[in-house]
């Protein structure tokens, strides 16, 4: 035991002088944080996206054989889809944060560029 309780200080001790603080050890181990959450926004969105695919095709098959597919299957595949698709942007709405790397939301312009929507500067 006393031996964890040593590795972990001198992991930390060592950290902290190549870091050069708490706060950089804090933010070094954000960083990965991030990349996750950008990670479980994006498959959120291809998930709604494939389930709303889904409930389409599960519906023409209601529409087919009502029998050997019931109407719950696509409305749960509707619900689920919109569900998954709304995640990441409530999230965004909530934390009030700018989004780091997604597809929904278009990049701002950059104003220093040569070229313009009007033609070349």
């Amino acid at each position: 035991m006393t031996k964890i309780f040593i590795f972990c200080f001198s992991v930390l001790g060592a950290s902290l002088v190549y870091a050069g603080g708490f706060g950089d050890v804090a933010a070094n181990a954000l960083e990965p944080a991030g990349m996750l959450t950008d990670f479980i926004n994006t498959a959120c969105v291809v998930l709604g996206i494939s389930f709303l695919f889904t409930s389409i095709i599960r519906y023409s098959q209601y529409r087919v054989n009502p029998l050997a597919h019931p109407l719950s299957t696509p409305v749960f595949f509707v619900i689920a889809g919109v569900i998954l698709l709304c995640l990441p942007l409530s999230a965004r709405l909530v934390n009030n944060a700018p989004p780091s790397s997604s597809f929904l939301v278009p990049p701002k312009p950059n104003p220093n560029d040569v070229f313009s929507s009007s033609g070349i500067q």
